[in-house]
């Protein structure tokens, strides 16, 4: 399938996972251009609010990067040299902030095990909940 799509917590969360070349251009941290506009779609929602409720994307990358390794091999690969994963990371993130969204409403990181996809989910929070939270 094309993408993957999960309802986690019913009225409250949901998940989509794809391909991170259905997003990135092979290979690259670039965004594919005919992707943009889905972004600003979503800019737009997280923009909205309804009945003191707000909306928060999570967009996870998927790493084969393990956890347990030792730091020297952590720094090689975070600090160091980075990775794909991580510049894509950072790539969606600075896009979502460039094209409207707070950074409240915006979360990026890894998702171990999980190389070649990428993960958004979706949450609906209360707005006091965000504003104490960060």
């Amino acid at each position: 399938p094309a993408a993957r799509v999960e309802i986690s917590q019913p009225g409250r969360e949901m998940w989509v996972e794809l391909r991170a070349d259905a997003l990135f251009l092979a290979g690259t941290a670039q965004i594919r251009p005919a992707r943009v506009a889905t972004v600003d779609r979503l800019v737009a929602i997280l923009a909205s609010t309804a009945n003191g409720l707000v909306y928060e994307i999570e967009f996870l990358v998927g790493t084969d990067y393990d956890s347990r390794q030792r730091w020297p091999e952590t720094e090689r690969i975070l600090v160091a040299g980075g990775s794909l994963e991580v510049a894509r990371a950072a790539a969606m993130g600075q896009l979502f902030l460039e094209r409207g969204a707070s950074p409240a409403a915006v979360t990026v990181g890894l998702k171990p095990e999980a190389a070649g996809l990428v993960r958004m989910v979706f949450r609906v929070v209360e707005q006091q909940d965000r504003a104490e939270d960060r």
